[in-house]
């Protein structure tokens, strides 16, 4: 009977089996596991190999002696003995080595830096000109006895006294910069009226506002419907303006010393009003007169009102001289004289800030622009010149 179970139910019998054996590695894998994870690394020994060394003695920082023990490096040699040849250089080595430099004093280096053995060599590598050693060391060349910032070899190139500090703000060439403007802007130009700062530095910012038209409207004679027959009386205030009322029509134009102004249009306009003499409406002119500037912008001129441009204003003064300019946008204010020079400036921009400190102007000149604002650190020079030279 036995037997016979086992011959019917084989399959399952065998499919239990495998399933305990699978069951019995499950957990033996997991049992596995977990022994791996409480594994803690113990009894294991890190030996360290410390390098030997020996302690450099402070002569090993002598690059320059080490060098000349060493058989690693190529030894310093010229390379090169035909100064005509562009790529001559004086010494070489493939070890990285500091060298003196200093100003070439040539006429055409412009002050470039050049290595100290070219002096010794007599010619700047840069544009092959000859080379002079200055006679003069640096702390002789670069002092300044009286702290004026102006060096004593210069005050002594120009006659000034190096322990006088006032000479600073003289103008000895009298190009309404000091000697100490002069010296920063170029140390060549302290006695050469034509070398100075930008004249522009000179002004400050008086002032910016509407700019007001010299004339009113004080009348419009109507004379039929036909509005370019109407007779338009202008009253100047310029005195140089004569007459100083003038009959014109639209199509006209109001012309100026400095600006010309067309007629363009009338707007016709009246109001009313009770005159309590008369105890009737009296009927007034209210009518607007169309202006138009050179530059195409149109301004409305109301009869017996004042009349504004649209452009502002701009108040300039010169410290030096004190002469104020009035100018617009694009017009061209001119400084100078040929004493010193002329330059001209255009002004190109209005910067206008809530504070009137902020207020800044923009010109423009030989593609450079200058800043003008209601402060400068020009410095009108002292008036008289009283420096003591030393001989």
């Amino acid at each position: 009977m036995k037997t016979t179970f086992v011959k019917k139910n084989w399959e399952k019998i065998v499919l239990i089996l495998i399933f305990a054996l699978l069951l019995l590695a499950l957990i033996w894998l997991v049992k596995l596991f977990q022994e791996t994870q409480e594994t803690k690394a113990t009894g294991l020994t890190y030996i360290v190999n410390r390098a030997p060394y020996k302690t450099l003695q402070p002569s090993f920082y002598n690059f320059s002696a080490e060098l000349q023990k060493s058989i690693l490096w190529v030894t310093s040699t010229k390379r090169d003995t035909n100064l005509n040849d562009e790529f001559y250089i004086v010494s070489y080595t493939d070890f990285m080595k500091p060298f003196k430099i200093t100003r070439s004093n040539a006429p055409k280096a412009d002050g470039k830096l050049i290595p100290y053995d070219y002096y010794k060599l007599g010619f700047c590598p840069i544009t092959k000109e000859k080379l002079q050693i200055p006679d003069a060391d640096v702390i002789e060349r670069t002092s300044d006895s009286d702290a004026d910032t102006i060096p004593d070899q210069i005050e002594k190139q120009y006659g000034l006294n190096p322990a006088n500090p006032a000479d600073a703000y003289y103008d000895l060439d009298k190009d309404s910069f000091t000697n100490l403007q002069d010296y920063q802007y170029n140390p060549n130009g302290i006695d050469n009226p034509k070398i100075h700062p930008p004249i522009i530095r000179r002004l400050i910012l008086s002032g910016i506002s509407k700019a007001k038209v010299p004339f009113i409207i004080k009348n419009i004679v109507k004379s039929g419907k036909n509005k370019k027959l109407w007779n338009i009386q202008i009253n100047f205030d310029d005195p140089s303006i004569s007459p100083s009322t003038k009959f014109l029509k639209i199509g006209s134009t109001v012309e100026l010393p400095t600006l010309s102004y067309k007629i363009t249009d009338i707007i016709e306009k009246t109001y009313e009003k009770l005159d309590p003499k008369l105890g009737t409406l009296i009927t007034y002119d209210n009518s607007i007169v169309v202006l138009q500037t050179t530059k195409g912008e149109k301004i409305q001129a109301q009869v017996d009102k004042t009349i504004y441009e649209k452009d502002n204003l701009v108040i300039v003064k010169d410290i030096f001289s004190t002469e104020e300019y009035k100018i617009r946008i694009n017009n061209t204010v001119t400084l100078g004289n040929s004493y010193i020079g002329i330059e001209e400036y255009i002004l190109s921009d209005i910067i206008i800030d809530d504070t009137s400190a902020n207020e800044s102007l923009v010109f423009e000149r030989d593609g450079k622009t200058y800043s003008v604002k209601n402060t400068t650190d020009y410095m009108k020079p002292l008036s008289s010149l009283n420096v003591q030279k030393k001989d």
